[in-house]
């Protein structure tokens, strides 16, 4: 009998122990304990660019894409910045300058609608040409820009709501009127 009890003693001590040293951990406040720092590898951000020289090629017009953010530089100064959505993007047309190098336009496309802005080379007075067009009411999509008609016109070649070709239109600037040609 003696060995039953001496047994069930040691299997209580065990119990009691486990127990117990359970019990302290529980009370016991641990301390923060620091997360792990994994070295990684930075990627930095892919930078895309292009220019556009003007028709006497003394200035150019840089446009510079990080990420989703387009900025376009004269001389050196930043003259725009946007960040567009992920399915947005921009450009520079060839003809980007007007003939007397005062005004550029810029191209964005989101899908197969396009819309351009236009600016003094100098950054100041910039047009949203879209805006512009929509508080207009002008009842055809814009579908082009093709260039300059002189120094303050903008060609814009249209569709229809069917979408076959409509008329041309000038947007003349700093006026922002909107001029339809014949057609």
């Amino acid at each position: 009998m003696a060995k039953v009890n001496t047994r069930a003693f040691l299997i209580f001590l065990v119990i009691l122990s486990v127990g117990v040293a359970g019990a302290a951990v529980m009370q016991k406040p641990t301390a923060p304990q620091a997360a792990a720092v994994v070295p990684t590898p930075t990627q930095e951000p892919k930078v895309y660019t292009g220019k556009v020289n003007a028709p006497n090629g003394d200035k150019t017009l840089v446009m510079r894409r990080t990420g989703q953010t387009y900025e376009f530089f004269v001389k050196g100064k930043r003259i725009f910045s946007k960040t567009v959505p992920q399915e947005t993007t921009m450009s520079l047309p060839f003809n980007a300058w007007d003939p007397t190098e005062k005004w550029i336009f810029l191209e964005e496309k989101t899908g197969n609608t396009v819309n351009y802005f236009v600016m003094k080379e100098t950054g100041e007075e910039v047009f949203d040409v879209g805006v512009v067009w929509n508080e207009k009411k002008i009842p055809y999509t814009i579908r082009a820009a093709t260039g300059w008609a002189s120094g303050t016109l903008l060609i814009i070649y249209t569709s229809k709501n069917d979408g076959s070709n409509g008329p041309a239109f000038w947007f003349e600037v700093p006026s922002t009127a909107i001029l339809q040609l014949a057609g």
